[in-house]
């Protein structure tokens, strides 16, 4: 916790002014892993839904970055708050392997344990606002166009984290299992990739 110098007030080590006075703290310096950590997630060059989605990814709430331009700033905050969580080694390793939705091969089901790839498994399969507003009414939304985001897959994220504070899973992932999922691309078998290579050509001898 950080005092404030002014009122006196306890307020969290991540907080950058007080919560009672608004007077700028002096935070305390940032361990080695959590510095780590902080210019990992600064190198992916994040704009606000990226790092929205991020947060969505690491079970942290982003509505209250939404005011926040300072990329640098929302960053830092973020990362004290994984830090005093004791997070910061297992969100390191989270990242190093991190993909957004797009770049997913097409996944087969929603699986019911894995809120992150439910939100995947949603990205690939719901492409138009119809299907959308369809997504969003098993869980008591009247209009999808209503939801904040950008895009729809911004939407989508906004829904699911509804549907999870309601208790409303069950029936998106009912629903998510009637849609049709994009077939993978699959490598062919060795054998077939052989019969489509043409053989080079050989030489006459003694022409």
């Amino acid at each position: 916790m950080v005092q404030c110098p002014n009122c006196g007030a306890q307020n969290a080590d991540y907080a950058r002014e007080c919560e009672f006075c608004a007077t700028a703290l002096e935070r305390p310096e940032l361990s080695s892993e959590a510095l780590e950590l902080r210019d990992l997630l600064l190198g992916m060059s994040l704009g606000v839904e990226d790092f929205n989605t991020i947060c969505f990814a690491l079970d942290m709430d982003w509505h209250g970055f939404t005011d926040m331009s300072d990329e640098a700033g929302k960053v830092e905050i973020l990362v004290r708050q994984l830090d005093g969580q004791g997070r910061t080694d297992e969100v390191q390793r989270f990242l190093r392997d991190f993909r957004f939705p797009q770049n997913y091969p097409p996944l087969p089901k929603p699986p019911a344990d894995n809120l992150w790839l439910t939100y995947v498994y949603a990205c690939q399969n719901v492409e138009k606002m119809e299907q959308l507003q369809t997504l969003v009414e098993q869980i008591g939304i009247s209009d999808a166009a209503q939801l904040p985001g950008t895009a729809i897959p911004h939407k989508i994220r906004e829904a699911i984290s509804v549907a999870r504070r309601a208790n409303a899973l069950p029936y998106v992932h009912e629903w998510l299992e009637t849609l049709q999922p994009k077939e993978a691309l699959k490598r062919p078998r060795i054998r077939e990739r052989r019969s489509r290579t043409p053989m080079p050509r050989r030489s006459s001898q003694g022409s």
